[in-house]
Order: C-alpha cells, then sequence, then structure tokens
C-alpha cells in the first residue's frame, strides 16, 4: 500500500512491520501519523512510537536525528557514533559537552557508542536511534533524562525546566551542527 498525500508527501507502507493508520497534516512539512492497534480506549497513542518513513518528498539533509526518553536516576546520551574521526562524532561530541556545560543535563558518563544494533553481527533488533545510521547513515542519538533528584538543580525537575531545557536544546543542537557558539536569549522585557 502506499499512502499519497496532497503536495507530494507519499508515505510507503510495503516493508516489514508497517502498520499506518490515521494521517493527519499539521503543517506543509509535518504529519502525525497513527500506528494501527496502538490505541486505547480513548483513541489516543498508549505509548510514544518513532517510525522513520522515506517520505516521497526532496531530500533534505539530516544534520542529527535525536529521540528522548525519561529514566529514572540516571543521565546520559548514546547512539551508533562510528569510531574515528567522523562529522558525526565531531557533532556529537560538541553536542554532548554543550549540554553538559550549558544545561542541566547531567550525564553520568561519557557519550559512548551503542553500536550499530543491539546484536551485532546478528539479525536482531535495533533501537530507534540505531536505525536510521544503520540504513541511511543519518546520525542519530538517544538521550535519556532523569525524573529523580537533578544534581544541577538541587532537586526534581519541574515542568519550568524541562522548558527551560528544549530552549536550551535547540540552542545547543544548533551551535553543535553549525560549530557556531550558542546563541544568547533575547530578553523579553518585564519584571
Amino acid at each position: 500500500m502506499l499512502l499519497l498525500l496532497p503536495a507530494t508527501i507519499t508515505l510507503p507502507t510495503d516493508f516489514e512491520a508497517a502498520s499506518l493508520g490515521k494521517v493527519e497534516r499539521l503543517s506543509p512539512a509535518h504529519l502525525r501519523c497513527a500506528v494501527r492497534g496502538e490505541s486505547g480506549q480513548d483513541g489516543k497513542n498508549r505509548q510514544a512510537n518513532w517510525l522513520l518513513f522515506p517520505a516521497g518528498q526532496p531530500a533534505r539533509r539530516i544534520d542529527l536525528f535525536m529521540a528522548f526518553h525519561n529514566t529514572e536516576s540516571s543521565e546520559f546520551a548514546e547512539g551508533p557514533v562510528p569510531e574515528g574521526e567522523s562529522e558525526f562524532q565531531t557533532v556529537a561530541e560538541r553536542l554532548f559537552r554543550l549540554l553538559a556545560e550549558k544545561t542541566t543535563f547531567h550525564p553520568v558518563r561519557p557519550l559512548p557508542s551503542s553500536g550499530a544494533s543491539t546484536t551485532p553481527g546478528e539479525s536482531g533488533r535495533m533501537a530507534v536511534y540505531q536505525g536510521p545510521y544503520h540504513d541511511r547513515k543519518i546520525p542519530a542519538l538517544l538521550m535519556e533524562q532523569m525524573v529523580e533528584h537533578n544534581l544541577k538543580l538541587g532537586r526534581l525537575p519541574r515542568v519550568e525546566d524541562r522548558l527551560t531545557f528544549g530552549s536550551e536544546l535547540v540552542r545547543a543542537l544548533w551551535a553543535a551542527a553549525t560549530g557556531a557558539e550558542i546563541p544568547a536569549v533575547e530578553s523579553k522585557g518585564g519584571p
């Protein structure tokens, strides 16, 4: 099956484990795609599903794909970062350093390579951040953020902390991908 949407975006579903339900266009370049069979009685997804479709529109460069997850008591980032000199390694290490130095991200270990698969050399599964690199050489990382006491904050993270982190993350991603300094936040005035 091939789902055709106006403006030449196509979502092929003729691959293993493809399961595409309702598709909503949120903007010309942003679609919300439901997975068949993955909703509860309220009609919402039971859990987050991350899928990479080879969308049929002009190719654009992807500097970095990131997946996020909350965990109990540690913060870290990892991905299939190749050993040796590579643009992916440079961007990943720069992003990791910027987040550790300039945000509330408090990693418990250095940035490791997760390898290309959870079962190297065998058929098996890949995490969401391993597949894009394995299949298309798209740099991809997983970031785990803890929900318990954050040493940099000196307390449990709150909603406003996560909102601030989101803004800091966007600036750090831009700086890591471009090699520039993190841009300052413009003051909007007020008390």
